[in-house]
């Protein structure tokens, strides 16, 4: 089949592509998912969020390369001195969350964001699938010191490479 609902392609690198696919969207670990710009890193989260345990839970995208860092912490985890503010993480309860572009989150964030996926259902009260995004060799973010080695992994369970377009 070249199709996997709105993912067309009938190379190998695409079939190959919807099989891991049909094994995790029932996987309820987080996928870091690699790729070009335009290769449809986004889509595919959809897809697994629409096919997977938690499809009748909210979707959630946080995109970092269009949130300067001063308000990162704030959009994803809300505002502290108000109890009434919620952050994108916590609106993802029972869903799916998405972090695009993960190395573009400024260091701060990326700590508490580790923690708060560490965390998981056993300390809060927030209980997602976290689903990251990149264009970028995240190995070598790492190895610059731009990305904290602990979350790479941590969102790096299981990886699907997207194939270029040309």
């Amino acid at each position: 089949d070249h199709r996997f609902d709105n993912l067309i392609g009938a190379a190998p690198g695409m079939r190959k592509l919807f099989q891991m696919i049909e094994r995790l969207r029932n996987a309820d670990v987080a996928v870091l998912i690699e790729g070009e710009s335009g290769t449809g890193k986004e889509l595919l989260a959809e897809e697994l969020h629409a096919r997977g345990p938690r499809k009748s839970g909210p979707f959630v995208a946080f995109d970092c390369a269009s949130t300067s860092p001063l308000q990162a912490d704030t959009i994803l985890f809300g505002d502290a001195s108000s109890a009434s503010s919620r952050g994108l993480f916590d609106t993802a309860d029972g869903g799916t969350f998405l972090i695009d572009e993960i190395a573009e989150l400024p260091p701060a964030a990326q700590a508490k964001l580790l923690r708060a996926v560490e965390r998981g259902d056993r300390w809060s009260r927030v209980d997602v699938r976290v689903i990251a995004t990149t264009r970028r060799d995240l190995e070598k973010e790492v190895e610059a010191g731009r990305l904290r080695e602990d979350l790479y992994f941590r969102l790096a369970v299981e990886r699907i490479e997207l194939p270029p377009l040309r």
